[in-house]
């Protein structure tokens, strides 16, 4: 649904904005599910001087 991608596309920009800004003064952790095809946005939206470390939990692993 080509609505519902650009809804969540405005989402996980607004995300990314907000805990980049918020990195410039603390420790961040962003909790969610996000696919693949957004984790360029995240590195770009972040980008503050910041590092951005994401971990990928993939079906059966054990944790």
């Amino acid at each position: 649904m080509p609505a519902a991608h650009d809804q969540n596309t405005a989402v996980v920009e607004a995300a990314a904005r907000a805990a980049g800004r918020l990195a410039g003064h603390c420790d961040v952790v962003c909790d969610g599910v996000i696919g693949p095809w957004f984790i360029e946005i995240e590195r770009v939206k972040t980008r503050t001087g910041q590092d951005l470390t994401t971990t990928r939990i993939r079906r059966g692993s054990r944790l």
